[in-house]
């Protein structure tokens, strides 16, 4: 049976979030109205979908470094691009960078029931993807990196849950950054 459906902005932040630079650890990216929170029953069936779209500027240094990006609800990652890489060689950035993930509602429902199959991308010239990375190559990956797609840890649909979106890399260096300078949620319902 058909339903209607359309695309809708859910939220989007307003303002850059704090750069997140020498560190490795797991930090939240977005400004505090930047994480917006969606209220009980949002994802009320199989099927329903988030696309989130995360824009900003990227920066590594001569040292070989991992990111991984990953989405929550709550405290509950939900995706996760895994560790991808970043250009080795010669110091990259600040550029900028692009994740887009769909995230489909697989099962729904109360205490961790409620999961979502995330795939998307991740582009950007500081990333490795099929050559030496120079800042002439633009290169976009499939995320989840170098793996199949999973389905993400569940979380309690029937309450509402505030999105937030966090960095990681893997070496604490100064030249390592990153800063999220758009945060867009869309319902794909």
């Amino acid at each position: 049976m058909a339903k209607q459906s359309w695309v809708q902005t859910v939220a989007s932040m307003q303002a850059a979030g704090t750069q997140l630079i020498n560190s490795t650890t797991a930090t939240s990216i977005l400004t505090g109205q930047g994480k917006p929170t969606l209220p009980a029953q949002w994802i009320e069936r199989i099927g329903d979908g988030l696309r989130i779209t995360s824009r900003g500027q990227l920066q590594n240094s001569t040292t070989a470094c991992n990111l991984t990006l990953d989405i929550r609800m709550g405290s509950t990652v939900v995706f996760t691009t895994n560790a991808i890489p970043m250009a080795t060689g010669a110091a990259v950035g600040p550029f900028p960078y692009e994740l887009k993930v769909d995230l489909i509602a697989r099962t729904v429902g109360s205490a961790t029931a409620c999961t979502f199959m995330g795939i998307g991308t991740l582009s950007s010239y500081n990333l490795i993807g099929g050559g030496a990375p120079t800042a002439t190559a633009y290169v976009a990956v499939a995320v989840p990196y170098n793996a199949a797609p999973v389905v993400g840890s569940g979380f309690d649909s029937t309450v509402s849950n505030a999105i937030d979106h966090f960095a990681t890399f893997s070496a604490a260096n100064a030249g390592n950054g990153i800063t999220c300078m758009q945060f867009i949620v869309e319902s794909l319902n």
